[in-house]
């Protein structure tokens, strides 16, 4: 028997491995009574010995075995820190969740305790290599999958280190990439602790990006909601673009924002979703410009957004100043409009523009359309010429005196077809009591929008009223040749002989307007007929070519469509070959209005010769300025020749 028992006993028999991790475990219950060098050669026992004997260690003592691990985080022990970490010793589960929170950060390269990037001794191997980062990340994942468990919020909280969003690749390595879908998750109620406890200045980033999902949104809006240094304004700020997104916007809402009194205004408390005047001076360009788009969002009091807006007036970035402008009401836009830099001004000025509108304006005009027009005409001087340009085609939309402008008569029709009354009174008071060139502007309204007869007897009155300027009265003349009623036309035959060239000048022209439809003026109005032979001959030149004009076309016409009266092509030819340089341009302006179209036919046989003189003066008449008219009628001309060609080929 004594020799059996000393067979079963001999060493080869036992089994060394486990005597060692039992001799091991007993030294690492104790390990924090030994010295540096037993220490040392504690740590240079192989691995696979060390994570033997500290399972039994986590069975006999779990604090010290978690406290080893703690102290060195050699990635081996990773699946030990989770089981440690679900142990019914809260202790020893903190100490765990510790110690694989280390891990992760040493791993990462995020640990900021001294000498995480060396080794902590012999046999301690670093997390920086590809494997054991993965496997202590495939840790990390069981731990989150277990949080209902152990209840760790830190480990949730590196969690959320890695995992900057949903969908980034952290997320998908530990499993809360599907988190949007498993309303159940059990890491939600980690993460929605991790939110709301957590002081990190990232961690308001990351409940910025995850406040979308449903699970973890209410934590995360509450994280948002407070900001305890310029860091964390900074962090979120800096990727504020999301705020575009139309599920976050409408959640942020709900974030109320706490205010206080300043000498500077009313702006937000410390600690608020929104910086202080003082903190968003200190931001980024990219975070002061962002901060727009959050303060339109979360909507705080007015008075606060007036504060904010107002500092953002004099904000040195013009991509900030551009941002409160896009979001500022239409007044705070008009600051804007006054901007240094060009960029900044224009799109002020594009944002107030009533252009692309159907209605310019109400009329009567409102005070906030007079208000635009006054700031359209300071505009106007602006030092940036494009919104010089802006600013006086917007005050010609809700200008309707500018006649010149297309914008402006457009404006006055809308205010005539909206108040037909009040606008008639407008131009008769404009044309009784304005300045010169407001009363002519006037009159050549009341011309292009038809409504001469209704301002009729003030025209008389200004045409038969010799101590007028003769600019108006020549425009009064000219614009009652549009009422053709025998009181405006016996006005207009008086005018015939009045003293300044121009009246007569535009008495012929409205008189034979005026006169009754026919091609035969000499049948239809034999005393007009008269007297445009008498001025056929007149000594001024427009009075000559208005009265030609009259009896080319004007006059009867045979079978063919030839004048039968060649009195009117006769002064043509004489007026081109006039020695008085204006008599000839007056001849070409005349030519070019009845040598074309219709106008070819009554001129006849003549055309030919007169198309030929008007090319010779544009190539050897000794005045310059007549030389270039004769140049663009002759052009007209040779169009005209080749339209015609060109209809008789399709005729053909």
């Amino acid at each position: 028997g004594g020799v059996l028992d000393r067979f079963r006993t001999w060493p080869h028999r036992i089994d060394l491995d486990e005597r060692r991790a039992e001799l091991l475990a007993r030294v690492l219950r104790h390990w924090r009574g030994l010295d540096q060098p037993c220490l040392n050669r504690l740590l240079a026992r192989p691995a696979s010995c060390l994570h033997a004997a500290l399972a039994e260690t986590a069975r006999l003592d779990p604090v010290s075995a978690a406290t080893w691990i703690e102290s060195y985080p050699d990635w081996v022990y990773a699946d030990s820190c989770v089981d440690l970490m679900l142990n019914p010793d809260r202790q020893a589960s903190r100490v765990a969740a510790s110690a694989l929170v280390e891990m992760v950060k040493r791993g990462a390269g995020l640990s900021d305790r001294p000498g995480a990037d060396e080794h902590a001794g012999p046999g301690v191997v670093g997390l920086a290599d590809d494997a054991g980062f993965a496997a202590v990340l495939a840790q990390l994942r069981r731990a989150v999958r277990s949080f209902d468990q152990h209840q760790q919020r830190g480990v949730m909280t590196t969690a959320l280190l890695l995992a900057e969003s949903p969908e980034s690749p952290g997320a998908q390595a530990l499993g809360l990439a599907d988190l949007e879908e498993l309303a159940d998750h059990p890491a939600a109620s980690g993460l929605r602790a991790a939110f709301r406890r957590g002081t990190d200045p990232w961690m308001r980033a990351r409940a910025w990006r995850w406040m979308k999902v449903e699970a973890v949104r209410a934590a995360a809006v509450a994280r948002v909601g407070r900001a305890y240094s310029p860091a964390e304004h900074e962090a979120l700020l800096s990727c504020a673009y999301l705020v575009l997104h139309p599920v976050r916007r409408s959640t942020l809402r709900v974030i109320k924002v706490r205010t206080k009194t300043t000498a500077l205004g009313v702006e937000p408390m410390e600690g608020e979703a929104l910086p202080d005047l003082a903190v968003a001076s200190e931001l980024s360009d990219v975070s002061r410009r962002w901060l727009v788009d959050l303060t339109d969002a979360v909507r705080p009091s007015d008075a606060v957004r007036v504060t904010l807006r107002a500092r953002g007036l004099t904000d040195p970035s013009a991509w900030v100043r551009f941002a409160h402008m896009r979001t500022g009401d239409p007044l705070e836009q008009a600051d804007y409009a006054f901007d240094r830099d060009a960029r900044v001004a224009r799109s002020a000025v594009l944002a107030r523009s009533p252009a692309g509108t159907g209605f310019w304006s109400r009329w009567p005009m409102r005070p906030a359309d007079r208000e635009r027009a006054r700031l359209a005409a300071k505009l106007a001087r602006s030092p940036h010429e494009q919104v010089r340009t802006l600013a006086q085609q917007d005050q010609a939309r809700v200008d309707p005196w500018c006649v010149r402008d297309s914008a402006s008569r457009l404006a006055a029709l809308q205010w005539l077809r909206s108040d037909r009354t009040g606008f008639l009174h407008a131009v008769r008071s404009r044309l009784e009591g304005g300045s010169m060139s407001e009363r002519i502007d006037a009159v050549r309204l009341a011309r292009l929008l038809r409504i001469v007869p209704a301002v009729e007897p003030i025209l008389l009155a200004i045409a038969g009223d010799e101590s007028e300027d003769a600019r108006l009265v020549a425009t009064a003349v000219a614009a009652l040749g549009d009422s053709r009623t025998p009181t405006a036309r016996d006005r207009i035959e008086r005018a015939f002989h009045a003293n300044d060239d121009r009246v007569r000048a535009n008495a012929v022209e409205a008189q034979v307007r005026s006169a009754a439809s026919g091609t035969d003026l000499a049948a239809v109005d034999a005393t007009l007929y008269g007297s445009l032979i008498e001025l056929k001959s007149d000594g001024h030149h427009r009075v000559r070519a208005n009265a030609l004009r009259g009896l080319i076309e004007r006059t009867g016409v045979d079978r063919n469509g030839h004048a039968l009266d060649a009195s009117g092509i006769d002064g043509l030819v004489s007026i081109l070959g006039d020695e008085r340089g204006m008599h000839r341009l007056a001849g070409l302006w005349l030519a070019e209005r009845v040598l074309v179209g219709r106008g070819r036919m009554r001129v006849g046989s003549a055309w030919d010769g007169l198309c030929r003189r008007v090319a010779a003066m544009a190539s050897r008449d000794t005045d310059d300025q007549v030389r270039t008219r004769a140049t663009r009628c002759a052009r007209r001309l040779l169009a005209e020749i080749r339209t015609t060609s060109r209809h008789q080929r399709q005729a053909a």
